[in-house]
C-alpha cells in the first residue's frame, strides 16, 4: 500500500501476511459468536450456518467487485419467529427453514428491483432517518442478549468491555494496533477467564478435528410450510432497512478513508 498520513486498508489493498492474519482473526472473532449463537438459539446446525454465511459473503464480495467489505452472517431479528415455528406442534427446524428460504427469495426479488430502479429510488424509500432508526432499535434489542450473556460473570465482561474501549481510544492512530481493539480486548478477557478457571477445554478436546455440516432439506411439503413463510418472511421488512444502513455505513467508512488518503472513492459513490 502506498505511504499515506492516514493508516488503513481499502478493499483493493493487499496487506502483508502479519496484518492480514491478525485483522482476519479479529474479523472471525467478531462474527463467529453472533453467527454461531443465532444457529444455536434457532436450533440450526452451526456448521451449515457458517458454510452458508461464508459462501454468501464470498458471493457478495465477488459480485460487488470487493467495494464493500461486509460479512453476511445471521440476524438476531429472525430468532423469535424461527424459534416459534421450530417449537410449534405443526412446525420443527425443517419447517422453519421453509420460511428462511422464502425470506432469501424475497430479498433477492427486492435486490433486483433496487438494481433496476437505482440507488436514488432506494434513498427515497429508505432515507437515513428510517434505516438509522431501525438499526438503533435492533441494536438496543441485542443489548439485552449481551447483558444476558454477561450475567454469567460480570467481572470478566466489564474488564473485557473496558479494555476494548480504552484501547480503541488510546491506540487510535497507532497504525495496525489501532485497528485491533476488539482482538486485544477479547484476548485480555480470555486470559482473565483462564486465570479465574472459567474456561472449559473439555468440549474442545472431545470435538472432532474435521466434521461435515449436517445438511437438512426444508420441509416444503409440510402442512405448516405456508404458516412458516407467513411467520418468518415478513421480518425482511425490518432487516432490509437494517442491511441498507450497514451497507451505507461501511461505504461511508471506506470512502472517508479513501478521501483521507487522497485516493479515489471505492464504495457506493463509484
Amino acid at each position: 500500500m502506498a505511504s499515506n498520513k492516514v493508516f488503513g486498508y481499502l478493499p483493493q489493498d493487499r496487506p502483508a501476511v502479519g496484518p492480514l492474519l491478525s485483522l482476519g482473526f479479529q474479523h472471525v472473532l467478531t462474527m463467529f459468536p453472533a453467527t454461531a449463537l443465532v444457529a444455536i438459539l434457532t436450533g440450526f446446525d452451526v456448521g451449515v450456518t457458517l458454510l452458508a454465511s461464508g459462501l454468501g459473503t464470498i458471493l457478495a464480495i465477488f459480485l460487488s467487485k470487493g467495494r464493500i467489505p461486509l460479512y453476511y452472517g445471521g440476524s438476531f431479528a429472525y430468532i423469535a419467529p424461527v424459534t416459534a415455528v421450530a417449537g410449534a406442534a405443526w412446525g420443527g427446524p425443517a419447517v422453519a427453514q421453509v420460511g428462511v428460504v422464502a425470506t432469501g427469495i424475497l430479498n433477492i426479488i427486492v435486490g433486483l428491483i433496487i438494481q433496476k430502479a437505482g440507488k436514488k429510488w432506494l434513498d427515497r424509500i429508505l432515507p437515513p432517518v428510517v434505516t438509522g432508526s431501525i438499526a438503533i432499535v435492533i441494536g438496543i434489542a441485542l443489548a439485552k442478549v449481551a447483558l444476558d450473556q454477561a450475567s454469567g460473570n460480570w467481572g470478566v465482561a466489564l474488564v473485557t468491555c473496558l479494555v476494548t474501549i480504552l484501547l480503541s481510544v488510546f491506540l487510535r492512530g497507532k497504525g495496525l494496533l489501532g485497528m485491533m481493539p476488539v482482538l486485544l480486548g477479547a484476548t485480555a478477557g480470555y486470559l482473565l477467564s483462564l486465570v479465574l478457571g472459567l474456561v472449559d477445554f473439555g468440549p474442545v478436546a472431545d470435538a472432532a478435528w474435521f466434521a461435515l455440516p449436517k445438511f437438512q432439506m426444508p420441509a416444503f411439503t409440510s402442512p405448516g410450510a405456508w404458516s412458516a413463510i407467513l411467520a418468518i418472511a415478513p421480518i425482511a421488512i425490518a432487516t432490509l432497512p437494517e442491511s441498507t444502513a450497514h451497507l451505507y455505513q461501511v461505504s461511508l467508512y471506506v470512502d472517508k478513508l479513501a478521501e483521507e488518503q487522497g485516493r479515489p472513492a471505492v464504495g457506493l459513490k463509484t
